[in-house]
C-alpha cells in the first residue's frame, strides 16, 4: 500500500494538492514492506535544501524494522536495492560494515547501503527513476516499512528518453497518480492490436503479484465507450484505452521499444 504525505506552505495548500511550487516542500511516499517480497520503488524526490536535482540513496530511503546485517552474509540476507544500468544490475545492500568511500578502508559506515562492501555515499538518481527492492525474509521484521523522502520536484514537464530495444526502469516523478494516456509518448509508432505481442512498444507494471502489459496500439477501444469509439494512438490494456491513475504515487514500470523515444510527464 502506498500512501502520500506531505509537508506543504500555506500557499501552496491554498493553491491545491498539485501546485507543490515551493523549493521548500518536501514529503515521501512509505511502502508497507512484506518479508520476502519485490517491490518497484519510483523516485519522486530531489536533494532537501540543495541545487543538486538528484538525491543519494542513504538520503532518499528510511527503512523502519529493517535490520543491517553484515557484509559476510549480505547475499543471502541483506534487504537489496537492484538498479539496472542499462546492460545488468547494480546490487546494493543493507549492511552494518560497510567500508566508507574515500577514507582506505579504514572508516565503517554503519548501517548504510553499500555496493561490493563500500558506503555507497555517491549513488545519486533523479525523479523518474525506479529500482527494484528486496525485502528480504531475514532482514525484514513485522511492520517494516520503506519511506522514500525528499523534496518535491517542481511541478514542470519532466522528459525521459529510452533506447530501441533495451529495457528501461521509469518512474512517475510526481508525488499524484498520474493516467499514462496523459503522458506524451514521442518517437514511437502505434500498431495494430492484433500485432501488439510481436511488434508494439510495451509497459510492464508490476501489481504486487505479476505484471500488467500495456501496449501503444492504434485501434484500442475507450472506456466507457461500450466497444464502439476507438482510442488512436494511445496505451491499452487488454485492447482498451487506460484511464484514471494509471501510475500510482511512487509507481514504477519497464518500458521496450523497438524504436529510440520519450515519455515525458507533466501535470
Amino acid at each position: 500500500m502506498n500512501k502520500w504525505l506531505v509537508s506543504m506552505s500555506a500557499a501552496a495548500v491554498a493553491a491545491g494538492a498539485m501546485a507543490v511550487e515551493s523549493a521548500n516542500t518536501v514529503g515521501c511516499s512509505t511502502i508497507n514492506l512484506t518479508a520476502g517480497k519485490w517491490y518497484m520503488v519510483g523516485i519522486q524526490f530531489e536533494e532537501v535544501g540543495g541545487e543538486s536535482s538528484t538525491i543519494k540513496l542513504d538520503d532518499l530511503i528510511k527503512l523502519t524494522g529493517v535490520t543491517a546485517v553484515a557484509f559476510d552474509d549480505q547475499d543471502t540476507d541483506a534487504a537489496e536495492i537492484q538498479y539496472f544500468n542499462g546492460a545488468g544490475y547494480d546490487h546494493f545492500y543493507y549492511i552494518s560494515d560497510a567500508y566508507k568511500y574515500n577514507q582506505d578502508g579504514v572508516e565503517l559506515g554503519k548501517d548504510c547501503w553499500a555496493l561490493d562492501g563500500f558506503e555507497a555515499a555517491g549513488f545519486s538518481k533523479a525523479p523518474g527513476e525506479g529500482f527494484w527492492f528486496h525485502a528480504t525474509a531475514t532482514a525484514v521484521g513485522e511492520n517494516a516499512s520503506l519511506t522514500v523522502k525528499g523534496e518535491v520536484k517542481e511541478v514542470s514537464p519532466t522528459t525521459i528518453d529510452f533506447t530501441a530495444n533495451k529495457w528501461k526502469i521509469i518512474a512517475n516523478p510526481f508525488p499524484v497518480g498520474v493516467n499514462l494516456n496523459d503522458v506524451v509518448t514521442t518517437g514511437v509508432t502505434a500498431v495494430a492490436f492484433d500485432d501488439q505481442d510481436t511488434d508494439a512498444a510495451e509497459i510492464q507494471y508490476f501489481n504486487g503479484a505479476g505484471y500488467d502489459h500495456f501496449y501503444y496500439i492504434s485501434d484500442a477501444y475507450k472506456y466507457n465507450q461500450d466497444g464502439v469509439e476507438l482510442g488512436k494512438d494511445c496505451w491499452a490494456l487488454d485492447g482498451f484505452q487506460t484511464g484514471g491513475d494509471s501510475i500510482p504515487v511512487g509507481g514504477s514500470f519497464w518500458i521496450l521499444s523497438k524504436q529510440n523515444g520519450s515519455l515525458t510527464f507533466s501535470l
